[in-house]
């Protein structure tokens, strides 16, 4: 008998242990998320562009760090989806308006910089950029739509969304900014800069 209380309090306690441990997880993650949205804002205040610290700014590194930013919201809204339904969406939201703004100043500014110095319009890798771009703006909406109605129920288009941002990201860091990069000069470097700042604004 004094067996079996013995073990009935050692699994009360680790339930107990097992509960306050992930409640604490879960002040650290909330904590971590407002610390990360806090220094977003910050940014998009100040614009502040700080790929590497102490290195120079290039166009591949700084929108490398505006696709670290765009996964870290979009992995924001997965972990409150599973929460309170009005709370995920307006994450979703926030995730796409971030994701629209790179887009946009992908297919406005940087993308025809390229393709006039390149020379390629018709037949280069803007051309798939922009095809993976409807294909994700697709999925974004499919998303939205679902969420609107109060449904979560997202897993395929999610699934989907995930690879197509993570083979498009890869592309583009690896293939198509240090192209863009090789080509430009200081002067179209911070045109660029300077663009972006002002549809910002």
């Amino acid at each position: 008998m004094m067996l079996h209380s013995s073990v009935a309090l050692g699994v009360v306690a680790f339930v107990a242990g097992g509960l306050l441990l992930a409640r604490s997880r879960m002040r650290r993650r909330t904590a971590a998320s407002d610390a990360r949205r806090a220094q977003r804002e910050a940014a998009d205040e100040e614009w502040v562009i700080r790929p590497v610290e102490n290195a120079p700014v290039t166009l591949a590194s700084f929108y490398a760090v505006d696709h670290d930013e765009i996964d870290r919201l979009l992995e924001d809204f997965r972990t409150a989806k599973a929460g309170d339904g009005p709370v995920a969406l307006a994450m979703y939201r926030e995730f796409t308006s971030r994701l629209e703004r790179h887009i946009g100043w992908e297919e406005d500014i940087l993308f025809p910089l390229f393709e006039r110095l390149s020379g390629l319009r018709d037949n280069g890798p803007t051309v798939v950029m922009r095809s993976e771009h409807r294909t994700i703006k697709t999925l974004l909406d499919s998303i939205d739509t679902t969420l609107q109605k109060g449904d979560v129920s997202i897993d395929a288009d999610e699934s989907a969304l995930l690879a197509a941002l993570a083979a498009h990201n890869m592309k583009e860091e690896n293939i198509l900014y240090p192209l863009i990069d090789r080509q430009v000069s200081a002067d179209d470097r911070e045109a660029v800069f300077a663009r972006m700042r002002a549809e910002t604004a």
